[in-house]
């Protein structure tokens, strides 16, 4: 939707953008010594912060090789499982007198 121009309105808010402008542009080194203030401000303040570190592909990493080694250590104990199981069988299949197989 377009709203029409209301001119009196413009030609009676001139003299209040006029003297803003006016004011703007009489006092440069106020509005420059202001900013400076707010640079230094900034800069005090990132200063203070801690920076922020990065999110690197160690994390993954790391997980990774603790999953594996979770892995290798399952798969040992299965295998030592296996070899006790073998020798038992073997031992009772012998007949070497091992009637029972106690484990403490």
């Amino acid at each position: 939707m377009v709203n029409p121009i209301d001119l009196p309105v413009i030609f009676a808010q001139t003299p209040q953008v006029q003297k803003l402008q006016n004011a703007g542009q009489a006092f440069p080194e106020a509005q420059q010594s202001f900013i400076g203030d707010m640079v230094i401000q900034k800069q005090e303040r990132e200063k203070e912060k801690v920076p922020q570190t990065e999110k690197s592909d160690t994390g993954i990493q790391i997980k990774k090789d603790k999953q594996n080694k979770n892995k290798q250590q399952q798969n040992k104990l299965r295998d030592r499982k296996q070899k006790k199981e073998k020798k038992d069988i073997e031992a009772i299949s012998s007949g070497s007198g091992h009637l029972i197989n106690i484990e403490i």
